[in-house]
């Protein structure tokens, strides 16, 4: 239902990209905005905010921990925020070097490498003897990236979620939809209290607020097309 890559901090709605129930849920998901004057939009902000203020840093006993990607920058760069998600990773490995990672996203930008390819790369450049990396290359967006993991064995067993404290609550929602047994992991160590930290939290609230929005409304019509994308409804949490 939602085209941006995964964390990026610029999203993009491409039409044409979204498909007939893309574009429906999106006009619905204004129409139930306007219909609520912002209410649902309020409610999901302060969930938005809430775990982005007390998700913890470290994975919670889980023994598989997903990564979240970002697009990439020119010439493949890695942006900021991703750098302190792999950052992260690296933290968490010197503590429980059994922890299972899995680097997710797939070739959003102009360059040869995947956002995962490319987290890898970095992961291997500055700790060469870290081995336990696997990658999930095909996925676009936030949504697919859990999607497309279902396949690799996470499925029923405990999984670590880490990505930036703005971008938790939205995954956490699109995990748990797909029935997943999921934890929150910040890549920073706190929520720094800035303008440009409130608005991204905004942005990921009106994008979870799309997506509660078509979820509740798959599920009303029971658009099998639309649940293969987002997860059976009696797993919704």
């Amino acid at each position: 239902m939602e085209v941006e890559t995964a964390g990026s901090k610029s999203p993009r709605i491409r039409l044409k990209q979204l498909g007939s129930d893309g574009v429906f849920t999106f006009l619905l998901s204004h129409m139930v905005l306007l219909a609520t004057g912002g209410l649902l939009l309020g409610y999901l902000f302060g969930r938005v905010i809430q775990l982005a203020i007390h998700a913890p840093c470290h994975t919670g006993g889980a023994r598989t921990c997903l990564v979240f990607g970002m697009k990439l920058g020119e010439n493949g760069t890695l942006p900021e925020d991703y750098l302190l998600r792999l950052e992260r990773v690296r933290k968490i490995q010197a503590d429980a070097s059994s922890t299972r990672f899995i680097l997710l996203g797939g070739r959003t930008g102009e360059g040869l490498l995947s956002e995962a390819a490319a987290g890898k790369r970095y992961l291997n450049h500055h700790s060469p003897a870290f081995e336990r990396v696997e990658l999930e290359e095909s996925s676009l967006h936030t949504q697919e990236n859990i999607k497309n993991v279902m396949d690799m064995g996470v499925a029923g067993k405990p999984v670590s979620l880490l990505t930036n404290r703005y971008h938790l609550a939205r995954c956490m929602y699109m995990a748990r939809g797909f029935g997943l047994n999921a934890n929150p992991c910040a890549a920073e160590e706190r929520l720094k209290a800035t303008p440009g930290q409130a608005l991204l939290c905004a942005r990921e609230a009106y994008f979870l607020h799309w997506y509660v929005v078509g979820r509740a409304w798959a599920c009303l019509t029971s658009n099998r097309t639309m649940l293969a994308r987002i997860g059976e409804c009696q797993r919704s949490r």
